[in-house]
């Protein structure tokens, strides 16, 4: 439920970084709701607008890794 919440925040206001970040968060959790595939996506998209966010550059490694 709160995924699907916040992929509406997303979509309602795309530019909104906080929003993907914190998306990426249900990347890390144990049941893995967000895909690494989608992360990566998501991470590189923050990274686009910020490219010193911590939470994307942390999203990236750890997948990498």
């Amino acid at each position: 439920l709160a995924l699907f919440h916040q992929r509406k925040a997303i979509e309602l206001d795309p530019k909104e970084i906080g929003y993907q970040e914190y998306l990426l968060y249900f990347n890390e959790i144990p049941e893995r709701v967000l895909s690494d595939k989608e992360a990566l996506n998501i991470a590189r998209e923050i990274l686009q607008v910020d490219s010193k966010n911590e939470v994307a550059l942390r999203t990236l490694k750890r997948i990498n890794n």
